[in-house]
């Protein structure tokens, strides 16, 4: 948890300083959501925004991107139900690595999912704090 914590604070420290050499007079909140003055050039923003958060670059997701991504979501799942929420149990880390594959591709078939265990409880902003989902 503490290192998703801390990739969490870098990328939105990151993403500020990208805004702010911008030129942007807004706030980067932990969520990585952004309030202030940015509806004046909505579109630059999005275009600022984009390129500052690293979308638009094209990230390959490999079986061991998705193999630590599952690291990340038992750990989540643990964390939740040290909060006292209800999680069900995990698939099979190939089971799961499988699917996170197929949904990465767009192939996932009717019927499949994924497991997430954010997907179970009702989120919360204390325990996003306690339990932050894997930041990527």
């Amino acid at each position: 948890m503490a290192e998703a914590v801390q990739n969490r604070e870098e990328a939105v420290l990151a993403l500020q300083s990208c805004l702010d050499a911008k030129g942007w007079a807004v706030t980067v909140l932990p969520d990585a959501s952004v309030v202030g003055d940015k509806d004046e050039d909505s579109d630059r923003f999005d275009a600022d925004f984009a390129q500052c958060s690293g979308a638009g670059e094209p990230v390959e997701y490999t079986e061991s991107t998705a193999r630590q991504e599952y690291g990340r979501w038992v750990d989540v799942a643990a964390c939740l139900r040290a909060q006292g929420r209800t999680v069900s149990e995990a698939p099979s880390e190939d089971t799961w690595v499988d699917l996170a594959l197929k949904n990465a591709s767009g192939t996932l078939e009717p019927g499949e999912s994924l497991w997430l265990p954010y997907l179970e409880v009702a989120p919360t902003a204390e325990l996003e704090k306690e339990c932050p989902q894997p930041w990527f």
